[in-house]
């Protein structure tokens, strides 16, 4: 999903919003945006995005660590997220953090790609 400035302020000013950035050089190279929802216990992964020169590099990992770090300490009962069904590579980082698939989300995306709801429970 490709976000507009004003889509991230908004997200920036919701409620339980959190921000995890990673730098080189003083220059954003990755970040990460969840929103929490503490009645509930649950976080949601809005988007988590590394610089596609720098992926594979294991930032995205160590940005995930910190947010399940996070979670732990609010005492999360599970993380949930959207990804492109048809984005192999995403997929595979998230199952490889632990994700599994819930279930399909049909035409989620606004050019009607379908989407994977999945989730996990914090460490």
């Amino acid at each position: 999903m490709v976000y507009t400035k004003r889509d991230f302020q908004r997200l920036l000013e919701k409620k339980g919003s959190y921000t995890v950035v990673a730098e080189l050089n003083e220059q954003i190279v990755a970040f990460g945006i969840t929103l929490t929802n503490t009645a509930e216990k649950k976080m949601h992964l809005v988007t988590l995005d590394v610089l596609p020169s720098l992926q594979g590099k294991r930032i995205g990992s160590l940005l995930m660590n910190h947010i399940f770090n996070c979670a732990c300490l609010d005492k999360i009962k599970s993380i949930d997220l959207e990804v492109a069904e048809d984005n192999p590579k995403a997929v595979r980082f998230y199952r490889g953090q632990g994700f599994r698939t819930v279930r399909r989300l049909k035409k989620y995306y606004v050019n009607n790609r379908d989407a994977l709801l999945m989730t996990r429970k914090p460490k």
